[in-house]
């Protein structure tokens, strides 16, 4: 019995001091330690990578689109097709820009909010996907052993189009803009959403640009001496515009006080804030087609139809005048006038060879508007817009605008001008600037327009008393990632 105990003792002590395969055991162990780990290094190392692919990828969809923020089937083209450059559908298991990952709205800069769906649209959000959301997880090489078989991953991006800010001028038209050579402008948009045109020898500077839908403008080069290429200063784009729909019920609004028997207006459209009056402004009738109709503290004299304002006249200010026929300021008279408004139902014509000087003015006609020389529309940087940062002239015609010659002074500065039909602007357009001139019509300038604006960058975005948002400019776009 002792010696067969002793054998099994001696058996189980064998047994336990035999170290004979524990290194395969211990083997097999790190094996899988090290499978574990690098299979995680790997497979996150990809992760990371696909990361910054779809980081990368939305920000270059983001900043196509907000270059055509205002015309969103072509925005949604073309960051799709970025995206898919990038990406290849083939090779990131579908699409890893869903044209619902794609949305438009608008940023504020004080709050660094993105608003979807607000509009007018200044901004694009995208979101690129490798998500279940999607159908197209990115898989795993060998996490999958450990239950993880795939990584969802979303990368977004917001690109702001700045083009409402920071730009001197404006000129759109949904018919046809047309301006002459030796032209030189700076960061001034030309559209014609039916063509557009610049002549010969144009001098372009500061993301100025001419615009048109497909094909796109007609430039035939620029002045040796531009800061900017051809190639930059043009641009395929689509455009609504975004003023004249407000001309007629304007018009309407500040008409239907002719007939009535108020004496301060209180109608709901600006022209207390344009003729900074906040106390409210005082109605002025004047029925053209009478001789001479007495209107305590002057007297207007009318004449043919017309209320004919000569140099000296008392326009007085915070006044809303309201006139049944065309006003006519006659050729050589000179005054500086500010904050008061003319509606008239017929035509408002500015005989030229004078010195007429206007700011925070309205002026707006039931049918043409036309300017000679000798107007100052906004009287220049002196006129206060650089400062405040609003338009201070109105110009609005249910037909057409004319200006017709820049001698004696003439410019256009701070002003919205906006007609229903064709605005014609003459030739040598100059030292004019912080200026948007729109035509449900065509637009034609001269030759020689030279066009700049506030010496303060940053002061050139007017705003207007309209509160209409008016995208103007090249595109100049932020990208932010989130």
């Amino acid at each position: 019995m002792v010696s067969r105990l002793a054998f099994s003792t001696s058996a189980a002590q064998r047994f336990v001091d035999d170290t004979r395969g524990s290194y395969t055991v211990w083997g097999l162990f790190w094996i899988l330690v090290f499978l574990f780990v690098g299979g995680f290094a790997v497979d996150t190392s990809n992760l990371w990578r696909t990361k910054a692919m779809l980081q990368g990828t939305a920000d270059a969809a983001a900043y196509a689109a907000a270059r055509q923020v205002h015309d969103q089937p072509t925005a949604i083209a073309d960051a799709r097709s970025i995206a898919e450059l990038n990406m290849p559908s083939a090779k990131n298991g579908g699409h890893v820009l869903p044209q619902s990952s794609i949305t438009f709205g608008t940023w504020n800069d004080a709050t660094k909010t993105f608003s979807n769906g607000a509009a007018p649209a200044d901004a694009v959000q995208v979101v690129t996907s490798r998500h279940r959301d999607t159908t197209n997880t990115l898989p795993t090489f060998l996490m999958h052993m450990i239950g993880v078989v795939s990584w969802d991953i979303k990368t977004s991006s917001i690109a702001i189009n700045r083009n409402s800010r920071y730009e001197n001028n404006t000129v759109a038209s949904e018919g046809n803009t047309n301006v002459g050579g030796g032209c030189s402008v700076d960061a001034t948009v030309i559209h014609g959403q039916q063509g557009a045109s610049v002549g010969s020898d144009c001098s372009f500077a500061n993301g100025a640009q001419v615009t048109a839908p497909t094909p796109g403008p007609q430039v035939p080069n620029v002045a040796p001496n531009s800061p900017m290429t051809l190639a930059d200063a043009t641009a395929t784009v689509s455009r609504a515009n975004l003023v004249t729909s407000s001309i007629t019920p304007l018009y309407n609004e500040l008409w239907s006080h002719y007939s009535s028997v108020d004496t301060t207006y209180t109608g709901t459209s600006p022209v207390a804030a344009i003729t900074e009056t906040p106390g409210g402004v005082s109605i002025h009738r004047i029925d053209a087609s009478v001789d001479t109709v007495t209107i305590k503290p002057s007297t207007p004299v009318t004449q043919g139809g017309a209320w004919v304002i000569q140099s000296g006249d008392p326009i007085q200010a915070d006044t809303l005048y309201l006139v049944d026929g065309d006003v006519v300021f006659t050729a050589g008279s000179s005054m500086i006038r500010q904050n008061f408004a003319i509606v008239a139902s017929g035509t408002i014509t500015f005989s030229g060879g004078g010195d007429l000087e206007f700011s925070q003015v309205l002026f707006m006609a039931g049918e043409d508007i036309v300017a000679n020389d000798g107007v100052q529309f906004g009287r220049g940087p002196q006129g206060g817009h650089c400062s405040s940062q609003h338009y201070s002239t109105y110009l609005f015609a249910l037909d057409q605008i004319a200006i017709q010659g820049f001698a004696n002074g003439t410019n256009i500065n701070g002003t919205l001008a906006a007609a229903l039909s064709d605005i014609d602007i003459g030739a040598d357009m100059s030292d004019s600037g912080s200026f948007y001139i729109e035509s449900a019509g065509d637009i034609t300038i001269g030759a020689n327009m030279v066009a700049g604006g506030c010496a303060d960058p940053k002061k050139r975005a007017m705003s207007n008393h309209l509160n209409i948002p008016l995208p103007r400019g090249p595109a100049r776009i932020t990208a932010l990632d989130e």
